[in-house]
């Protein structure tokens, strides 16, 4: 997500608003299925507790998606896509440290 993001700032290049809202909207309904189906793993063991957070993390992914996409459209900015890739990246990361903490303490 970071490296996207990059690249569409370096590139100037704005995505299709409407394109990237449509494959939003589809993932989030996806996302939403799972995410249902694994809510009550969501404090379980460090492997449990990561397909949790991927999946919550694939929601917000694409819901940020499905946002940005109409922003992107009214605006015609590349900014609004910069930016949530920026804040995704960071909610990833943390997720992911989150993850490796556990599974240390569980080692221990």
């Amino acid at each position: 997500v970071l490296g996207f993001a990059v690249w569409r700032a370096m590139t100037g290049v704005a995505p299709e608003g409407l394109v990237i809202t449509g494959f939003g909207v589809f993932g989030v309904v996806a996302n939403l299925l799972a995410a249902a189906l694994l809510l009550r793993y969501r404090e379980g063991d460090a492997n449990v507790r990561s397909v949790w957070l991927c999946t919550r993390n694939d929601l917000v992914n694409t819901a940020a998606v499905a946002a940005t996409g109409v922003v992107v459209a009214v605006t015609g900015s590349r900014w609004p896509d910069l930016i949530a890739g920026a804040v995704l990246a960071a909610l990833f990361l943390q997720s992911a440290w989150a993850i490796v903490a556990q599974a240390r303490r569980e080692l221990a």
